[in-house]
């Protein structure tokens, strides 16, 4: 059979149709799953860039309005002292609501030196600065931000912004210095979760102010070029990538403050704003899981059914053809020498004398009688007989050519139906050669026999075409032989019969 139609014949049987239709019902499914998997956590992804992104644009906004205020407050108060001489004074800037308010804000003046000449507080005078924002204002004329510090008398961490009064070495400085965390006090868990980050840097890579859920840290030292986008990605724009705030990659977004040495950094926590995807992601791997479990369960148990159905049909089948079989076996052979019967040998010498006719093929036909058998069944009773019967059989099927036909026409009567070969000295020596087989001596349950066989051959086409004139002639030749004192072979054609 080809290899590939026993295959498709394999794949169609209904034990094995089941489990290959569930497992491709299961990859379907699975496919799904994985794609929507997929499909809604890159969803995610670009939602959490996007609104990364927002953040970012929002918070610029308002920590550049917030310090806008500042440096526009530093250069009223610098204009004041430069133009307004005692008017310039910071009680009277107060009166008129000209300076930062003083619980968020304190303002100071300081000379050239750093000491404090006046300040918005009234235990601020005779402080100093650091050496850092006078080292700055010596050389430079620009705004000045310093690094977050606690003050001397300890307390929430704070930062200066300061600027001269006048462009000139030896100017007074104005210095407003304000608590850090009011520059991420709009940080909130709603937007940006328990790990999200909200952080203003200097390009110095000094954090000015960072919160993360309700911790606020500064001071630390990182990587500005975290910080900054790559250059693949715009001023603003969002990416996910490594952060100087632990191993977990982040959504990050930053931009520059202009006007200002600072940044304003965004960055939300991949796992925070993922985790409701990915927990569906793995409930959905759990449900199907669980569908999975269930129709291999089904499929395999319903193959295995099917299998035993199978199997039942194919023996009942088996059982059917093996009835019809013996049936067939008990109709055309005898039962007792298993050899075929009468109606047997009819059909077959029917099939050799239509291929003669049509193929020019001439066979012999040899009648053969046991000499003796009578006395054999009467001395030692039927059952040898039988046996005898048998071994006769046996012995005869044994002596006969691979093509020849042996039968049992009944009692002790037996038939043969030879191809003839080169000729007729063939068929002779097979019709000696039964005689000398027959004609051993038995063993029948310890019981010595012996018969002798009385054989006629009617050849076909010589004596005759047909079945009954065939069987007739070797009829006649074998009574012929039984009367030349039996043991032997007579052909039809010494009978004399025209």
């Amino acid at each position: 059979m080809n290899p590939l139609r026993h295959a498709l014949r394999w794949l169609a049987a209904p034990h094995v149709l089941v489990p290959v239709a569930a497992f491709v019902a299961l990859a379907f499914m699975w496919g799904v799953t994985f794609n929507t998997s997929r499909t809604e956590e890159r969803r995610a992804h670009e939602t959490s860039l996007l609104a990364t992104e927002r953040l970012v644009d929002t918070y610029e906004a308002q920590t550049l309005r917030a310090l806008n205020e500042i440096n526009q407050n530093l250069k009223l108060i610098a204009y004041a002292r430069r133009f307004a001489g005692k008017g310039g004074d910071f009680d009277e800037l107060h009166a008129q609501n000209l300076l930062l308010p003083k619980l968020l804000f304190t303002t100071r003046l300081v000379d050239s030196k750093g000491r404090v000449l006046a300040s918005s507080r009234s235990d601020g005078v005779g402080e100093s600065v650091s050496g850092e924002l006078v080292a700055h204002h010596v050389a430079f004329s620009e705004l000045f931000v310093s690094r977050p510090y606690r003050p001397a008398g300890g307390g929430e961490a704070v930062m200066d912004i300061s600027r001269r009064v006048e462009d000139r070495d030896g100017s007074e400085i104005v210095v407003i210095t304000m608590p850090i965390s009011y520059l991420v006090s709009d940080h909130d868990t709603q937007r940006f979760g328990n790990a999200g980050v909200l952080a203003v840097i200097g390009h110095d890579g000094i954090v000015r102010a960072m919160r993360t859920g309700e911790k606020v840290a500064f001071g630390d030292q990182v990587d500005f070029s975290q910080i900054l986008p790559d250059e693949d990605v715009g001023v603003g724009e969002a990416a996910l990538r490594q952060t100087p705030w632990g191993s977990e990659p982040r959504y990050i977004g930053s931009r520059p403050l202009y006007g200002f040495p600072l940044a304003v950094v965004v960055a939300l926590s991949e796992s925070e704003r993922l985790q409701d995807v990915r927990a569906e992601a793995h409930a959905r791997n759990v449900r199907s899981v669980g569908v999975t479990v269930v129709v291999l369960g089904l499929a395999l148990a319903l193959s295995v059914l099917m299998r035993k159905v199978q199997v039942l049909r194919e023996r009942e089948q088996a059982e059917r053809a093996e009835n019809a079989r013996r049936i067939e076996h008990m109709a055309y052979h005898d039962s007792l020498t298993s050899l075929p019967n009468r109606a047997h040998f009819g059909s077959r010498l029917a099939e050799m004398s239509a291929a003669w006719r049509e193929h020019g093929e001439p066979f012999a036909l040899m009648l053969l009688d046991l000499d003796g058998f009578k006395k054999v069944n009467d001395v030692l009773g039927h059952q040898a007989g039988d046996l005898l019967l048998t071994q006769v059989a046996h012995r005869l099927s044994h002596a006969v050519r691979q093509g020849d036909f042996v039968a049992r026409l009944g009692g002790d009567e037996f038939v043969v139906l030879a191809q003839v070969g080169s000729g007729v000295d063939d068929v002779d020596l097979l019709a000696r050669r039964l005689v000398a087989a027959i004609g051993q001596p038995y063993d029948l349950d310890g019981s010595p026999a012996s018969v002798t066989a009385s054989i006629g051959v009617a050849l076909c086409p010589q004596d005759g075409q047909t079945e009954a004139v065939l069987t007739q002639r070797a009829d006649e030749a074998m009574y012929l032989a039984k009367q030349r004192g039996k043991n032997g072979v007579v052909h039809a054609s010494a009978v004399g019969w025209k």
